[in-house]
C-alpha cells in the first residue's frame, strides 16, 4: 500500500469515527413505547386511576452521552412518562380521573439515559431507565412503593439521533414490562375497586 493509499484511508476512517458524532444537541423523550401486550392488558380493564405529575429525579440533566457530546431531552422528562402511563391505562380499558379514583398513581424518573463511545467500526449505546411508583388509597395511604429498571444494549456503524432515541426508549420500555408485571403493583392499582 502507497502512501497516498494509507492517507486516504486514514482520512476515511477518521470522517466516519467522526460521523458518529454528527446529530442533534437534544434526543425527543416522548416516544415512550408501550410494554408488552399481553402484560398490559389483563389488569386495566376496569380500573380507575388517578395520575399525579410523574418528577424527573435525574441526577444529571442529558439523556445522552455520547463521547464527549452530551444531549438534552427535548421535552419534558416526567410529563413524557406520564402521558405513556395515561395512554396505556387508557387503551387497555382502565380510566384516569383527576378526582374520584380509589387509588393514586404517582412516579419519579431516577434514570433514563444512553452512555456511548464512538469507536471504530461500531459504536455501542447502552440505554438505562430506572423509575420509582407508588400507589396511594383515597386517604393518602401508601399501598405499595417499587422501583423498575430496564437497559437495552445496541451497536451501530453510525448511530444517529433516532437510534439514540430508540435506544432510549428501549430502555424505558423494558422498564415498563417491569412494571406492568409486577403483580404487587397491580393488586395495588385494582384496591376498592373490583
Amino acid at each position: 500500500m502507497n502512501f497516498w493509499q494509507r492517507g486516504f484511508f486514514a482520512v476515511l476512517i477518521s470522517a466516519l469515527a467522526s460521523c458518529t458524532l454528527i446529530i442533534g444537541d437534544s434526543v425527543l423523550v416522548d416516544k415512550v413505547p408501550e410494554p408488552s401486550e399481553a402484560t398490559v392488558s389483563q389488569i386495566l380493564s376496569g380500573v380507575t386511576v388517578r395520575l399525579q405529575r410523574f418528577s424527573d429525579k435525574r441526577k444529571l440533566p442529558e439523556v445522552a452521552r455520547i463521547g464527549d457530546r452530551t444531549l438534552t431531552a427535548e421535552g419534558d422528562v416526567g410529563l413524557a412518562l406520564q402521558s405513556a402511563f395515561e395512554r396505556y391505562i387508557k387503551a387497555h380499558g382502565g380510566r384516569v380521573s383527576l378526582f374520584d379514583a380509589a387509588v393514586t398513581l404517582t412516579g419519579e424518573i431516577n434514570e433514563w439515559c444512553v452512555v456511548g463511545k464512538p469507536e471504530f467500526p461500531a459504536t455501542q449505546l447502552k440505554g438505562s431507565a430506572n423509575i420509582h411508583l407508588e400507589v396511594y388509597d383515597a386517604y393518602s395511604r401508601l399501598l405499595f412503593k417499587g422501583e423498575y429498571s430496564g437497559t437495552q444494549i445496541t451497536t451501530h456503524p453510525l448511530p444517529s439521533q433516532t437510534t439514540v432515541e430508540d435506544v432510549l426508549s428501549g430502555a424505558m420500555k423494558e422498564a415498563l414490562n417491569e412494571v406492568f408485571a409486577d403483580s404487587r403493583l397491580t393488586d395495588a392499582l385494582s384496591a376498592g375497586q373490583r
